[in-house]
């Protein structure tokens, strides 16, 4: 039964069939994950993740004038697709989630300080859920292209802003990034170091 949404008569929450592609979505400092000038601190004690363990992992820009994000490429992908990403506030108030297919990145941002989505690359559907305790859950669906996927989390300074000079110290939380087949992201499925499956 979910109560989302401050719903207080329930529904029922059916989802089809679907497989997280994305592998040590709770890792992100392990080697799977490209870190393009960021470090990780894992399993920070700052912060509780939306589970209420201390599972969440930090992402910190270094003192460089670039993109600061994680990534990972996935191949040649065909049809619709969904990334996802559970995002919480620190320094940086503002994260983009990016599907760069080909040679053309498709990018989305939300400010966590206000639970909005900002500046949103046109064919992008773009999604933000409030999970409490200042976690939002961050997806964004499109039809991926030709050529090899990529799967981009990253920081900002503003919106429409993933370039910048960073501090070293600045940084937000992140907690289980998911890739999956279809028009809109459902529910978190953990993986480890092979993809997972949750059934109907």
């Amino acid at each position: 039964l979910d109560y989302s949404g401050g719903a207080t008569c329930p529904k029922l929450l059916l989802e089809p069939q679907r497989i997280n592609l994305a592998f040590y979505s709770e890792q992100l400092d392990n080697a799977y994950w490209t870190k393009s000038n960021t470090t990780i601190t894992a399993n920070t004690s700052a912060t509780l993740d939306p589970t209420g363990a201390n599972g969440a992992d930090k992402i910190v820009e270094t003192a460089t004038t670039a993109f600061h994000a994680i990534e990972r490429a996935f191949g040649t992908l065909s049809g619709s697709h969904s990334l996802s990403v559970f995002a919480k506030a620190a320094e940086r108030n503002y994260v983009y989630l990016e599907f760069f297919t080909g040679a053309t990145s498709f990018t989305s941002f939300f400010d966590l300080s206000n639970g909005t989505i900002g500046t949103s690359a046109a064919g992008n559907n773009a999604k933000i859920e409030n999970y409490g305790n200042g976690w939002y859950r961050l997806s964004i669906s499109r039809a991926a292209g030709s050529g090899t996927s990529f799967f981009v989390a990253g920081l900002a300074s503003a919106d429409n802003t993933p370039s910048y000079t960073g501090n070293g110290t600045s940084g937000a939380f992140l907690y289980g990034c998911q890739l999956e087949e279809g028009s809109y992201a459902t529910s978190y499925i953990p993986t480890l170091s092979a993809a997972s499956t949750r059934g109907a």
